[in-house]
C-alpha cells in the first residue's frame, strides 16, 4: 500500500528541520563499517564426541605393524583403526599408566608403555619406535609445536610434576609424574618394501622414501633428562638377507635454557595435549578466543536431550558464557562409552527447532550452523523416525540423512524466510548447515580435483550418489561424515594433528560468518559503454578482513559480467613478500623521505615502525621485531601462526657484573622462575637492582637475553586486507585539456602509459593494480600508518582503519626535484578514519615504480604532527590551479582535531606546505569543548580560465561555507561573509543536520550566482544506525548571489527556502515476475518515490509571497524521518540533481538498511517532467512509466488526479548503497551502477535528460 502525504513543508517545519542542538563531544569515530554493526549472530551449536576413544594417548595412521616386519606370514594387513599392535595379541590405547585413564590398565587391551622405562623403549631392544614419532602417533608430542595452557588463566605444567589433568576438580589432577627421561623421535623416510606388504627378509626391504612410517625407516631418538638432552641415531642397512639396524649414540650440547625450553614444552604436551578429547579442549578454547561473537551452544554425543551448555541469554553476555562453556568442556570426565553421532546431530536439529523462550533462533535472518566432531566411527541407534532416507541414496538413517533433514526442513516455520543465501548456501529458510571433523580417519571416497567433494569419473557425487553403505564398512562411516557436510551445504575436513583441528574449526567458522560487502563507490575506465569498457570494485570480508578489487567487464547491453577479468586477491597470493614494489615515509632528520618498505640491507626504518613489540608479547631484539612486522605486512606469512610469542634466553652478565648490548633487546633479570623484564636500549648497563629497581635485591643471579624463536602473528586468509570506504580510481594516459605546449609534449609524452587502479587499502597501505590484468605495480605506507602497523598482527585483531580515504590524481606543473617546474600526475590522497594525514605520491610513470625509486614517487604527508588543526579528513583532496597560477592541494582539515575547528587548507601542490598566504582559512566555528570539523570542499572556476574561484564546503554544525579565492593577490583570499570580523557561513542548518559530503555546484537556473546542493546527516559513529527519535534531515539548494561582504544579507535562513516533500512511497508490480501473465501482488514487488512540483519564485514575488534563496527537500514520510540522511556526494548532471539517500535500519536482518536513488529537477527540486526510470523495463522512457494505477490496487486519487501519475523521483535499493558511477549505455539511456553493502553492484538504467546546469567540480565546470 502507498503512504501518502500532503504539503505541510511550512515554517514550523523548517524550523525544526534547521534547530541548533547544544555542544557535542569529539566524534567516537567507528573502526568498522557502520552496517555491519547490526549484523544477526548466527547460533554456532558444538557437538562434540565424548565417546571412550577420546581419552586415548594414540591415534596412528595407517601403517603396518611391528609383527609385519618381524615375520614372513603374519601381519600382512595395514593397521587402520588408529589404535598401535606392538605384538601379536596387545592393543595399546595409552602411553601412560594414571588413575585418570577411562579404561581399566588390566583390561585385556588396555596395556600402557612407560616412556620413561628404557625396557620398553627402542634404545637396545627390538620393541617399535614409532609410537613415539608424531608422524605416526599424530597426537604424540611434537617439538616444531609449541604447547601452551588451554586458557592463558591455566599455568604451565611442571616438567618434574605434571598432572595427568589440569583441572583441579577432575581425576587425575592429584596424579604427577616426572617427566625425567621421557623420549620422541624424529623420523626420515629412508626406506620402505617391496610387494603388498613387508617382511622380515632383507628382500623386502627398499632403500628410498615410500611416504609410509616404515620400522626400518632411519630416525633419531631424543631423551630429554635432568639437565642434558641425549640424542642416538638409528639407521637400518641389508646385510646377509637380514635388515640391521645400527644405534649410533651423538654428543649433544644444549644450554641450560634450551633444555628448559624442550623440558617445559613437552610437560604443557603431557599436560594438556597428550589425550585426544584435551586437544579438542585446546581446539575450542582457541577457536572461541579468534572468534569470541558467536551464539555457542555445546552438546555431547553422549547425553541428554538438552545441550550442556544453551546459547547465551543474551548477546551481550558473549565473553561470559563462553567462559561458562569452557569450563565446562574442561570439567568433563571421560568414560567408556560408544559414539552416537547419529543421535548427537539430531539433538542439535531438535534443540534449534524450539520455540517459545529460551529458543536459540531469535531472528528470522539467523544463521544455525553445526559442528559435528568425532574421531571413530559411529555406531548406536536413531529413534527420529521422521527422517528416515532423507537424501535418498539408499541407506538409511545415517549421519548424511541427519544433516540433510535439518537443512531441507524449516527450523522455524512461524518465521519469515530471510536467511542471507549465498553461491555456497541458496536457502533462504531457517535451516542447519553441518561441518564434520574426523579427527584423524579417512574413508575410501576421494577429491581427485581438491574442490573439497569426493568424485567419480570427473563428476562430484550428488546428494543421493553412490557415497558407500555405513551400515557395512568403518570408513563409509567416515565418508557418511564427508555427506553429512555436502547434503547441508557445510564443510568436511579430515583432520590428523590437534594444529590441523584447530585450523579445521576456525575454517568453518570463516566460512559461518563469511559476509562480503562493499562501502565504495565503483570506478570505470570508460565514460561510455564500449568495448572492453569494466567495472573496478572494492569489496571487503569481514569474516577474516581480508579485500579485493575486481575488474567487471560490462556486457553490450550495460549488464555486469557475472565473470571477473581480474580478481587482486587471487593475483597477490602468487606473489612472494620480496617481490612486491613497497615503499613508504619516513623519517631522515626532521625530513620524512621516501623509501623502501624494509628494515633490512641498506634499509633500515626508525622507530616509528617499530611500535607494539610489548602489546604483541614480544620479547627479542627489536630490529629482528621491526623486519618481521615489516616482512608480514609486505605478505610473508612465515611467522603467522597464531601461537603465543616464543623467546630464547642467553646470559648477558652475572649479578653486579656489566652487560652491554649493541642495540635495543629485551632483557630479563632474576632468579630461576622470579624475573624483572624490561625492554633496554643499546649501551652498557649494571646487572643489579640499580637497574632492575622492582627485583629483589640478594635473589637475583643473571641478566639474560631474548632471542624470539617465534612471534605468533595472526594467520590471516589473505595477502590482501580490506578495502572499505577508499573508491578505487582509474588513471590512464593523460587527457586534461590544457593548451600549453609544454602540457601536449607531456600528453604525447605519455599517451602510451600504462593504466593502473589506485585503491587504498587497510592492511597498511594504498595499493597500485595494473588495470590490463590486476598485477600490484606499488604499495605505499604512509609515515602517518607506521605506529599502528603493529595491530594487524595480532591474534584477536579487532578491525582498525589504516589508508581508508579518497584518491585524486592530477596532472599539474610544479617543481619536486629543485630544477624547475614540469608536467607531472600526482596522486593525493586521504586516511579518512586510519588517521588525519594527507599524502603526494608522483605516478607520471608507472613503468619507473621501483624501491630504489622511493625518494621520487613519495612527495610529502601532511599531518597533525605538525599543523595542529589538522584531523581526519574524510572528503576527497582537490588538486586545483589558483588565481596566482600556483598549483594547490585543497583539504577539509575533517573531524577530531586538536583544536576543534572548521579549518580550510590550501596546500602547495609540490611541498604539502600551507601556502604563507592564504593556506589557512580558519572558520573559528567550534572549539575543544564543543569541536567542529570541516567536510569536504568543492572548487569552482566561474568563467572558464582554468582557475579556481570559490571553494565551498560544509561542517558538522550544520554550516555551509564559502571561501573566496579569486583574487591574484592570497593575501585577499578568504571566507567570503564575516560580521566586524568573525566569518559567517552562507548558510546553516543547525548541528543536528552536519553536512559530511561534497556539495555539488551549478548555474542558478535563470539568475546570476549558483545553486549549491548538499544533503544533511552523518553516518560516522555507532550512534549514528539508528533509525528511530533521530532529526529529520533534508536535502538543500543553496543560492549563492555572489553579494559582497557589505551587501550580504546573513545567513540564508529556513523561511527563505521553497519547501518540497516526499507525497508518497508506492510499492508497485509492473513486471510480470512469475510469468503468470498478470502482474499483480504476486509478482515480485518495486518500490518508487513521489515528490512535490512546488515552484520557486527568485524575484518581483509580489506582496506577502516569499523570495526563495534556495529549496529543500525534507527526508521524511508522514512525518517520520526514519533515520534517512544524506551521505554521498550528490551529481549534479544534465539539469537533474542525482543523489542516494541512506536508511539504516536497527533489524538484524536488513544489509545495514536502505537506500533510496533520487533524481529531482536541479533547478527547484521538484519531480521530472519525464520519467527517470524506466519502470516497467521496456526499454522506453515514456508515459507508460507513469502508469502506476496499473500496477497497485491502492487508491491513488490523491497523487494522479484525473488519473495523471507524476514521474517517479526515487527507487527504492537494498542495503547501503554508495554514489553511482554513470556511463552512457547507448542512445537515450543512462547506466547508474550501485556498489553497496550487499556486496553486489545495482545496476539502474535511466532516461538521461538533456538540459546542462552545469557540474559538480572544478575539473568538470572548466569543460576538462
Amino acid at each position: 500500500m502507498p503512504r501518502l502525504t500532503h504539503n505541510t513543508l511550512n515554517g514550523l517545519f523548517i524550523l525544526s528541520l534547521l534547530s541548533v542542538a547544544g555542544s557535542s563531544p569529539a566524534l567516537n569515530l567507528a573502526n568498522k563499517p557502520l552496517f555491519l554493526s547490526n549484523g544477526s549472530v548466527p547460533n554456532v551449536a558444538l557437538m562434540l564426541d565424548n565417546s571412550g576413544s577420546m581419552d586415548w594417548e594414540i591415534l596412528t595412521g595407517r601403517h603396518f605393524d611391528y609383527c609385519s616386519y618381524a615375520t614372513n606370514s603374519s601381519c600382512s594387513n595395514p593397521t587402520t583403526d588408529g589404535l598401535f599392535y606392538p605384538n601379536y595379541s596387545a592393543q595399546y590405547r595409552y602411553l601412560y599408566s594414571t588413575s585418570s585413564n577411562a579404561y581399566s590398565n588390566t583390561y585385556a587391551l588396555g596395556y600402557t608403555w612407560d616412556l620413561t622405562n628404557t625396557n620398553d623403549f627402542v634404545v637396545y631392544g627390538t620393541k617399535d619406535w614409532r609410537i613415539f614419532s608424531k608422524d605416526l602417533n599424530v597426537v604424540y608430542f611434537d617439538p616444531v609445536e609449541t604447547y601452551t595452557p588451554w586458557v592463558s588463566s591455566l599455568p604451565n605444567a611442571s616438567f618434574t610434576s605434571a598432572r595427568a589433568h589440569p583441572i583441579s576438580t577432575e581425576t587425575g589432577y592429584n596424579s604427577t609424574r616426572d617427566l625425567t627421561g621421557s623420549f620422541y623421535v624424529l623420523y626420515q623416510d629412508t626406506a620402505g618394501f617391496s610387494g603388498s606388504y613387508p617382511t622380515n627378509s632383507g628382500s623386502s626391504y627398499t632403500s628410498g622414501p615410500n611416504g609410509q612410517v616404515d620400522y626400518w625407516d632411519d630416525h633419531t631418538i631424543i631423551k630429554i633428562n635432568s639437565d642434558s638432552i641425549s640424542r642416538w641415531e638409528v639407521t637400518f642397512s641389508v646385510s646377509g638377507g637380514n635388515v640391521v639396524r645400527t644405534v649410533s649414540a651423538e654428543d649433544v650440547n644444549y644450554d641450560q635454557d634450551e633444555v628448559a625450553a624442550v623440558q617445559q614444552n613437552y610437560a604443557n604436551w603431557y599436560q594438556y595435549y597428550r589425550r585426544r578429547a584435551f586437544s579438542i579442549n585446546s581446539a575450542v578454547s582457541d577457536l572461541l578466543a579468534s572468534n569470541p561473537n558467536y551464539r555457542y551452544s555445546m552438546g555431547l554425543i553422549n547425553g541428554s536431550g538438552t545441550p550442556l551448555v544453551q546459547v547465551a541469554d543474551n548477546n551481550n553476555d558473549l565473553p561470559a558464557h563462553n567462559d561458562d562453556l569452557l569450563n565446562t568442556l574442561f570439567e568433563q570426565n571421560q568414560q567408556a562409552l560408544g559414539t552416537p553421532l547419529r543421535r548427537g546431530l539430531d539433538r542439535v536439529g531438535a534443540y534449534l527447532s524450539t520455540s517459545g523462550a529460551g529458543a536459540p533462533i531469535t531472528e528470522s535472518c539467523q544463521q544455525n550452523f553445526s559442528v559435528l566432531f568425532s574421531d571413530g566411527y559411529w555406531n548406536g541407534s536413531l529413534s527420529n523416525a521422521s527422517i528416515g532416507n532423507s537424501d535418498g541414496d539408499g541407506y538409511s538413517p545415517t549421519v548424511a540423512d541427519v544433516a540433510d533433514y535439518y537443512y531441507k526442513n524449516d527450523l522455524r516455520g512461524d518465521l519469515d524466510d530471510n536467511v542471507p543465501p549465498s553461491a555456497a548456501d541458496p536457502a533462504t529458510h531457517q535451516h542447519m548447515s553441518t561441518f564434520t571433523v574426523a579427527f584423524g580417519l579417512e574413508g575410501k571416497l576421494s577429491d581427485s580435483d581438491s574442490d573439497g567433494w569426493p568424485d567419480s569419473g570427473g563428476q562430484n557425487l550428488a546428494s543421493n550418489g553412490n557415497w558407500g553403505d555405513p551400515f557395512s564398512s568403518d570408513p563409509s562411516k567416515i565418508d557418511d561424515l564427508w555427506h553429512a557436510a555436502f547434503n547441508s551445504k557445510g564443510e568436511y575436513t579430515s583432520a590428523k594433528t590437534p594444529t590441523q583441528v584447530v585450523d579445521a574449526l576456525s575454517n568453518a567458522l570463516a566460512e559461518i560468518d563469511r559476509r562480503v560487502g562493499s562501502a565504495a563507490s565503483v570506478a570505470t575506465n570508460s565514460g561510455s559503454l564500449r568495448s572492453g569498457t569494466q567495472l573496478f570494485q572494492a569489496r571487503f570480508n569481514s569474516s577474516n578482513w581480508t579485500g579485493d578489487i575486481r575488474a567487471l567487464p560490462l556486457n553490450s547491453d550495460g549488464s555486469v559480467s557475472n565473470t571477473p577479468s581480474w580478481e587482486a586477491s587471487t593475483l597477490m597470493e602468487n606473489r612472494t613478500a620480496d617481490s612486491r614494489v613497497i615503499i613508504t615515509a619516513d623519517m631522515v632528520g626532521n625530513v620524512l623521505v621516501g623509501k623502501p618498505f624494509r628494515n633490512d640491507g641498506d634499509t633500515t626504518l626508525s622507530g616509528s615502525f617499530s611500535q607494539g613489540m610489548d602489546t604483541l608479547g614480544i620479547q627479542g631484539r627489536l630490529s629482528d621485531y621491526t623486519t618481521a612486522l615489516v616482512n608480514y605486512i609486505r605478505g610473508d606469512d612465515s611467522n603467522a601462526n597464531n601461537n603465543s610469542p616464543d623467546a630464547a634466553w642467553s646470559q648477558c652478565a652475572v649479578y653486579g657484573a656489566t652487560c652491554t648490548l649493541t642495540e635495543s633487546q629485551t632483557v630479563r633479570y632474576g632468579l630461576n622462575d622470579t624475573w624483572s623484564v624490561k625492554v633496554m636500549p643499546a649501551g652498557q648497563f649494571a646487572c643489579d637492582e640499580s637497574v632492575f629497581t622492582d627485583s629483589l635485591a640478594g635473589d637475583v643471579e643473571v641478566c639474560q637475553l631474548a632471542t624470539t624463536q617465534n612471534y605468533g602473528f595472526r594467520s590471516r586468509a589473505s595477502k590482501l586486507a580490506d578495502f572499505i570506504h577508499s573508491t578505487p580510481i582509474y588513471v590512464g594516459p593523460p587527457i586534461s585539456r590544457y593548451t600549453d605546449d609544454s602540457y601536449q609534449t607531456f600528453k604525447s609524452d605519455n599517451a602510451s602509459r600504462t593504466p593502473v587502479i589506485y585503491v587504498g587499502g587497510n592492511g597498511g597501505m594504498l595499493h597500485a593494480f595494473r588495470a590490463t590484468d590486476g598485477a600490484e605495480v606499488l604499495g605505499f605506507v604512509p609515515h602517518y600508518a607506521s605506529t599502528k602497523l603493529h595491530e594487524l598482527a595480532k591474534i584477536n585483531y579487532e578491525h582498525v582503519y589504516y589508508v581508508d580515504g579518497e584518491q585524486t590524481a592530477a596532472d599539474v606543473f610544479i617543481d619536486t626535484d629543485g630544477e624547475g617546474d614540469e608536467w607531472k600526475t600526482i596522486l593525493v590522497g586521504a586516511m579518512r578514519g586510519g588517521g588525519e594525514a594527507v599524502y603526494a605520491l608522483d605516478i607520471t610513470d608507472p613503468a619507473s615504480f621501483s624501491e630504489d625509486n622511493a625518494d621520487d614517487i613519495f612527495l610529502w604527508e601532511f599531518s597533525p604532527a605538525t599543523h595542529t588543526k589538522m584531523g581526519h579528513s574524510f572528503g576527497k583532496p582537490l588538486v586545483a590551479k589558483m588565481a596566482n597560477g600556483q598549483w594547490v592541494v585543497i583539504v577539509a582539515n575533517g573531524y577530531n582535531s586538536n583544536d576543534g575547528t572548521a579549518v580550510l587548507y590550501i596546500l602547495d601542490a609540490a611541498t604539502g606546505e600551507p601556502l604563507t598566504d592564504g593556506g589557512v582559512m580558519d572558520t573559528m566555528n567550534g572549539d575543544p569543548s564543543s569541536p567542529n570539523g570541516l567536510s569536504s570542499p568543492t572548487a569552482v572556476d566561474t568563467n572558464q580560465d582554468g582557475l579556481v574561484d570559490y571553494i565551498y564546503a560544509g561542517d558538522l554544525n550544520g554550516n555551509l561555507w564559502k571561501f573566496n579565492v579569486d583574487s591574484s593577490d592570497p593575501k585577499d583570499w578568504g571566507i567570503a561573509y564575516n560580521d566586524a570580523g568573525t566569518p559567517l557561513p552562507l548558510f546553516s542548518a543547525g548541528s543536528s543536520s552536519p553536512i559530511t559530503v561534497a556539495p555539488a555546484v551549478g548555474r542558478h537556473p535563470t539568475k546570476q550566482g549558483y545553486l549549491v546542493y548538499f544533503g544533511t546527516g552523518k553516518y560516522l559513529e555507532t550512534i549514528d544506525n539508528q533509525s528511530t527519535g533521530q532529526p529529520v534531515q533534508g536535502f538543500f539548494a543553496i543560492w549563492d548571489e555572489l553579494y559582497a561582504n557589505t551587501e550580504f544579507p546573513g545567513p540564508v535562513g529556513g523561511g527563505d527556502l521553497l519547501g518540497q516533500f516526499i507525497t508518497a512511497e508506492l510499492e508497485l508490480y509492473p513486471n510480470d515476475t512469475n510469468n503468470d501473465g498478470v502482474t499483480n501482488s504476486q509478482d515480485e514487488a518495486s518500490s518508487f518515490r513521489v515528490t512535490s512540483s512546488n515552484r520557486a519564485c527568485w524575484d518581483e514575488c509580489g506582496t506577502g509571497n516569499i523570495q526563495h534563496r534556495g529549496w529543500v527537500l525534507a527526508l521524511q514520510v508522514n512525518n517520520d524521518s526514519r533515520g534517512e540522511r544524506q551521505v554521498t556526494q550528490p551529481i549534479l548532471r544534465n539539469g537533474r540533481i542525482i543523489f542516494t539517500t541512506l536508511m539504516p535500519s536497527e533489524s538484524s536482518c536488513t544489509n545495514g538498511g536502505k537506500s533510496w536513488l533520487m533524481e529531482l529537477s536541479a533547478a527547484d527540486g521538484s519531480y521530472l517532467p519525464e520519467p527517470p526510470f524506466d519502470i516497467n523495463q521496456d526499454d522506453e522512457f515514456d508515459e507508460e512509466d507513469k502508469n502506476f494505477t496499473n500496477w497497485t490496487t491502492a487508491d491513488l486519487t490523491a497523487i494522479c488526479p484525473n488519473g495523471q501519475c507524476p514521474a517517479p523521483s526515487g527507487i527504492l535499493n537494498e542495503g547501503v548503497v554508495q554514489t553511482p558511477s554513470i556511463i552512457g549505455c547507448f542512445t537515450g539511456v543512462e547506466c547508474k551502477y550501485l556498489s553497496g553493502s550487499t556486496g553486489g553492484i545495482g545496476q539502474v538504467n535511466e532516461n538521461p535528460g538533456g538540459n546542462s546546469l552545469g557540474r559538480q567540480s572544478w575539473r568538470e565546470l572548466r569543460g576538462d
